[in-house]
């Protein structure tokens, strides 16, 4: 499935900073590119406050609730006691970092670090 928008390089963005400096009016800009002019506007006030060209990555989705290094801290105490629920692994976690986890939570970090033979039970 193609795109629903043309996806603009950096050398298109450049040209349209350049268009723009050069006192070309937004219309323009947006007939000589076929792009609306919106997104026009929305190049130069990125680039007004970035001063760059680079197209950003979208951050899509919810942030991680643990760092690596609570990671790091239940793949340990996984391996001190590789029979321990993961709600008790969950509590160890709050006594330590202060950070109310759910059981399932420590599961899928269990997974994602494919310690698949020292999973936390669940009870």
């Amino acid at each position: 499935m193609a795109p629903k928008h043309k996806l603009l390089t950096c050398c298109d963005r450049a040209q349209i900073m350049a268009f723009d400096e050069a006192g070309w009016t937004r219309q323009k800009i947006a007939n000589r590119m076929k792009v609306s002019k919106r997104t026009i506007q929305r190049i130069v006030k990125r680039f007004q406050g970035q001063r760059s060209f680079k197209i950003q990555k979208f951050k899509t989705g919810r942030k991680r609730k643990t760092t690596p290094e609570e990671d790091d801290l239940i793949l340990e105490a996984v391996k001190e006691s590789p029979f321990k629920a993961s709600g008790e692994l969950a509590a160890m976690l709050k006594d330590k970092t202060g950070k109310t986890l759910h059981p399932s939570t420590i599961r899928r970090r269990l997974i994602k670090n494919s310690n698949a033979n020292s999973n936390a039970n669940k009870k």
